[in-house]
């Protein structure tokens, strides 16, 4: 009995290590509970200070239109897409809105500035493109001489900047981006090619296309004489595509017809059908 005993029994050091053991294990199982008292995570920086790392916007907040997206605008009839595109919140788009729904009615310049929501900075800002027409003696209006010309179609091969500037919803933006995107392609094919320019909303050209007509290219794409340069300055090439047709040119004798460009790989048939008005085979 005495020598099982031996195998039963712990001696001072062996109780000492098992203790020691127990009572690590009931601290660590423990500490997790009891560290925030002894040390406080540290408060929350106030909203102030977490906007100085991290830019918050709320629904109102709405960068200003940039120069290309104002267009003369009555307040009495757009729509509250056309006032977010001239860079108005959606709430105040929605405040002049509701108080032309009420009844509420512009009658000068000056009276939007009264809509409580709308900044000076933005009544400042839109105050030139402000249109409200001016009432005759009977009530009648009378559309303003900016108003007249509006009604008029316009040539959009021929017609400078200030007449497509007499359109509504075109400013001068607008209407440089236009004449760019003409000169670049020798004049537009189709009025559907307006739509294409760089940057311009589809509500404004939709708007604008029933007063659109048009006249022929005032320049074409001689392919057989061309040099890479000037081809790969149309837009819808690059200077990739230029440099292979002018490459199968050279090895394969001039351009006949449209056939003829149809094997160039690099060439769509998308491309091929946007360039043809374009194309001469003298």
């Amino acid at each position: 009995m005495k020598k099982k005993s031996v195998f039963f029994s712990f001696s001072r050091r062996e109780r000492f290590g098992t203790t020691l053991l127990i009572f690590s294990f009931l601290i660590f199982w423990f500490l997790p509970d009891f560290l925030p008292v002894f040390f406080p995570a540290p408060p929350l920086p106030e909203r102030p200070a977490f906007q100085q790392f991290v830019h918050l916007e709320t629904p109102d907040s709405v960068a200003p239109a940039p120069p290309d997206t104002l267009f003369p605008f009555n307040p009495n009839e757009a729509s509250e897409d056309q006032l977010i595109l001239l860079g108005l919140s959606q709430k105040t788009a929605g405040t002049i809105i509701r108080y032309r729904e009420k009844g509420g009615k512009f009658r000068k310049k000056e009276d939007l500035a009264r809509i409580y929501s709308l900044s000076d900075a933005d009544y400042q800002r839109l105050e030139p493109y402000i249109d409200i027409p001016v009432s005759g003696s009977k009530g009648e209006k009378r559309a303003s001489p900016s108003q007249q010309s509006r009604n008029l179609p316009i040539d959009v091969n021929q017609a400078g900047s200030e007449e497509w500037q007499t359109l509504r919803g075109i400013g001068p933006g607008y209407a440089g981006r236009i004449l760019k995107f003409r000169d670049k392609l020798g004049g537009f094919t189709s009025i559907e090619q307006i739509g294409e320019t760089y940057g311009l909303p589809d509500s404004v050209f939709q708007q604008i296309k029933p007063l659109l007509v048009l006249s022929p290219v005032f320049r074409t794409i001689p392919i057989n004489r061309i040099t890479e340069e000037e081809l790969a300055a149309h837009p819808y090439l690059s200077r990739k595509q230029a440099h292979v047709i002018l490459l199968f040119r050279e090895n394969h004798g001039g351009f006949k017809s449209l056939d003829d460009l149809k094997p160039i790989r690099v060439l769509p048939d998308s491309t091929l059908q946007k360039l043809t008005p374009y194309l001469t085979f003298e």
